[in-house]
């Protein structure tokens, strides 16, 4: 079985991808894995923090959903995983009221996005801002060009959070790595376990999206 090691590098791409597919070879099983971030959501539109903290799709989000599930009509899924937050939900039913197919949702708590402790609901330029002090940039826009051309690493980046948080509750990079890549293996290998080739994970716990 291949490792599951590139999920982060899988998920940080989406960045610049509304949707990613990537195959795994399990015993003898190759399990196909589409992965989507959220629709747009009201604290994207408005610029503020959401991790842990949760607002519905805009007009916007919606119809892009829409439009993804027209898209992969003619891929027949097996599963639809998402994480327990609304906006996941709502982007998971919407995708497949669209492409026509009806299938139960799994939530899972492990495809949270990062959770920004005490900066969750703040304005994205507070924390960014306190994050590129902390990293020893001048500004957040330098801050951001780094991680743009590739000399601020994706973990360096997002392990500031927990560094500037007062409140004790955010969450580190390695211990989102972590229980994304051990719920990603379990959902895998008991997907191929059932004879099933292919699933659709719609995750929305999506580390930076650039709305």
């Amino acid at each position: 079985m291949k490792r599951f090691s590139l999920l982060l590098a899988l998920l940080s791409s989406l960045i610049f991808s509304p949707l990613l597919a990537y195959a795994e070879t399990v015993g003898d099983n190759t399990v196909t894995i589409y992965v989507t971030r959220h629709g747009k959501t009201m604290f994207n539109t408005v610029h503020r923090v959401q991790g842990w903290a949760d607002t519905p799709l805009t007009t916007a989000g919606v119809t892009v959903a829409e439009q993804l599930g027209k898209g992969l009509k003619g891929i027949e899924f097996k599963k639809v995983y998402a994480s327990d937050l609304g906006r996941a939900r709502q982007t998971a039913r919407i995708i497949l009221a669209a492409k026509g197919q009806q299938l139960n949702i799994v939530e899972s708590e492990k495809l949270r996005e990062f959770c920004f402790g005490i900066y969750e609901g703040d304005l994205d330029a507070n924390m960014w801002g306190a994050i590129a002090t902390k990293l020893s940039y001048e500004s957040e826009k330098a801050l951001f060009g780094d991680f743009a051309n590739g000399k601020l690493p994706f973990d360096k980046m997002f392990g500031g959070v927990a560094l500037v948080d007062t409140s004790g509750e955010a969450e580190t990079f390695a211990t989102v790595k972590a229980r994304m890549q051990s719920e990603l293996k379990t959902i895998a290998e008991e997907t191929a376990a059932q004879g099933a080739v292919t699933y659709s994970w719609f995750h929305m716990a999506q580390p930076f999206w650039p709305w």
